[in-house]
């Protein structure tokens, strides 16, 4: 066999530029990994991505690949993933600045590398990620963090930093798989800040509570700020929005708008927000605009379903239906 000339370990991914794609078409010495999580394409090649709770995340090239023990499996925490030569214009690279801890996205890798570091539990409390580039995804997304809700409690793996996307666009996220709370692109959001970010077309249909296209649910004095959801579909069970599916006790929308379409499928549905409420620490929507449809069992507002906040200078335009009580224009 070949051996290895490159490993990646840690939170490292590989980036290749368009050059590589012949250099890489053909190489020899290696075996596929067939079961990962998603296939992306980018650069005209195929990237498989998987990732694992420990230290080893890993971005690969179909036929470049290899888990140790050439098997079949994914590579799980504490094996090594080795890519087979040739190598050339490929460099190791996830954005990431350990000396500041801030990070740079550019990519899906990029992306998936955030995500990855978040679930396996770096909050980036105090730190930036920023979005360079309008971003396209395919197949299955998994949000950003992997923690658990206890009421108006948010615990485990949570993004507590600012992501900021720059006025930059992600198009194309699906998610139909999620089996846990919090769903969207962010499961959850404590005491952080998501601003300056569209999403394009988001496909979410989930059996689960907390669902928003941007953020699952939110705490702690968390902000979106500036975030817009334009057209695509959102549905889950409880608590579900357009940009958020719940605010808990404290936190803030603003200047927000969505188009998707919103739907619960027992209670709490808003175009902006499915549900505000516990404790009204501070909880505020304002300058939010919604014009997608919402539909819920009951409590379905074209701005928050189920509201214990402040919602000031929002407008409503889209058609808010249910079968049960409170269901209003602008909170049910």
């Amino acid at each position: 066999s070949v051996s290895p000339s490159i490993v990646l370990e840690g939170n490292q991914f590989l980036t290749c530029s368009r050059a590589a794609v012949s250099i890489h078409e053909g190489a020899v010495g290696s075996t596929t990994v067939t079961s990962m999580n998603n296939i992306y394409s980018d650069c005209g090649m195929e990237f498989m991505y998987c990732s694992s709770k420990s230290d080893v995340k890993v971005v690969s090239v179909s036929d470049q690949f290899t888990r140790d023990g050439a098997d079949s499996d994914p590579v799980i925490g504490g094996e090594t993933a080795s890519v087979q030569p040739p190598v050339s214009n490929v460099s190791v690279s996830d954005g990431y600045d350990p000396s500041t801890g801030n990070m740079t996205i550019d990519s899906i890798g990029d992306l998936m590398a955030f995500a990855a570091m978040v679930n396996g539990g770096n909050d980036f409390q105090n730190r930036t990620v920023t979005l360079e580039s309008d971003l396209t995804l395919f197949g299955e997304w998994t949000p950003i963090g992997d923690g658990t809700r206890s009421d108006n409690t948010i615990t485990g793996n949570v993004f507590r930093g600012t992501f900021d996307g720059q006025g930059n666009t992600i198009s194309g996220m699906t998610i139909s798989t999620h089996s846990e709370e919090g769903v969207g692109l962010f499961a959850y959001l404590v005491g952080g800040t998501v601003k300056n970010l569209t999403l394009s077309n988001p496909s979410i249909t989930t059996t689960q509570e907390s669902t928003g296209a941007v953020v699952g649910a939110m705490s702690n004095g968390a902000q979106i700020i500036g975030v817009h959801v334009k057209s695509g579909s959102v549905n889950g069970t409880e608590g579900v929005g357009g940009i958020v599916g719940r605010v808990l006790s404290s936190g803030s929308v603003t200047d927000c708008s969505n188009s998707a379409t919103v739907e619960a499928t027992v209670y709490n549905a808003g175009g902006i927000a499915g549900a505000a409420y516990y404790n009204n620490v501070s909880m505020t929507i304002s300058g939010c605009t919604n014009d997608g449809i919402v539909k819920s069992a009951q409590c379905a507002g074209g701005i928050v379903g189920l509201c214990s906040g402040a919602v000031t200078g929002c407008t409503n335009n889209g058609e808010v239906t249910g079968n049960g009580t409170s269901i209003g224009g602008i909170v049910g």
